[in-house]
């Protein structure tokens, strides 16, 4: 209520002079930092998130990194996605961070698709819509994990209408359901039909390419930042490179890393390239705006 009635304030004194008024005013730069833990963005016990506000934050400069965790999507929790908490607060302590829960699949009660998508979304729309309270921008870069980083890349290119979402990386993502990796996986036909809500695909040919990212990609897609492990036992690499060949063919900018190792266990020298090509990718499609 306090900054409220001194943003009024502020407005009536500019009101009342001849100078003219500048087109953005930033009121907030003197904000102490914030953390806002379990945070409600829907009804769902599980649709919570942490948000990490920096000191002297405004509304004009302050961007959004979103930390989406892994789990196959019947597993997993944003505690997985703490360790990049403090990398991501040193290297950019302007930004604020999203550390996000989804709800998680529990076939054949509770499918993961598309509500695991859509859950992204009303993370977002719940920062959008509050932007003048928190004193952030509504702009993204989404970074995913695993299950984290097939719902990242897949939201990108199909919800994210009002391009708020700037960028994407994806650590070992899957992006083609459709494999024939998985598909050989004795189990695929009976998984398949149980993570995925059919009546949301009526016209999808198979529903594995309907929820892959590799088939929904377009011109709209965002840069797209790529990490993946040559033995990886869960996503093969066939993966990143299809993902890879269809980011090429709608000219999206893009880069692929594969490391020695699996399903992100690599080595150290491996995990520090990630974090410098990680952090080059955030300066420049995520930079501070004066």
């Amino acid at each position: 209520m306090k900054n409220a009635l001194l943003i009024v304030l502020v407005c009536i004194l500019w009101s009342c002079t001849n100078e003219e008024v500048p087109a953005t005013i930033d009121v907030a730069t003197d904000l102490p930092a914030q953390t806002l833990s379990n945070t409600s963005y829907g009804p769902g016990n599980q649709q919570i998130y942490d948000l990490y506000l920096p000191e002297a934050r405004s509304r004009n400069k302050t961007k959004v990194l979103v930390l989406i965790h892994g789990g196959g999507w019947i597993d997993g929790d944003k505690r997985d996605m703490q360790a990049y908490i403090p990398f991501l607060q040193e290297n950019f302590p302007e930004h604020a961070i999203l550390n996000m829960n989804y709800t998680l699949a529990n076939p054949p009660e509770t499918t993961a698709f598309p509500q695991q998508f859509e859950e992204i979304g009303l993370a977002l729309t719940e920062i959008s819509q509050n932007v003048e309270t928190l004193q952030v921008r509504a702009e993204f870069i989404l970074i995913g994990v695993s299950a984290g980083a097939h719902l990242a890349l897949y939201y990108d290119s199909v919800y994210d209408e009002n391009d708020q979402v700037k960028g994407v990386c994806s650590i070992v993502g899957p992006t083609n359901l459709d494999d024939e990796f998985y598909q050989n996986h004795p189990e695929y036909s009976v998984a398949i039909p149980q993570l995925i809500d059919a009546n949301a695909y009526p016209e999808a040919d198979t529903l594995a390419q309907a929820v892959s990212p590799a088939y929904q990609v377009s011109t709209a897609t965002s840069p797209t930042l790529m990490f993946y492990g040559n033995d990886d036992p869960l996503v093969p690499i066939t993966n990143a490179t299809f993902m890879q060949e269809r980011l090429e063919e709608f000219s999206v900018v893009n880069s692929l890393t594969i490391y020695n190792g699996g399903h992100g266990n690599w080595s150290n020298e491996d995990q520090l390239d990630l974090q410098s090509k990680l952090e080059n990718f955030i300066n420049i499609y995520l930079e501070v705006s004066e």
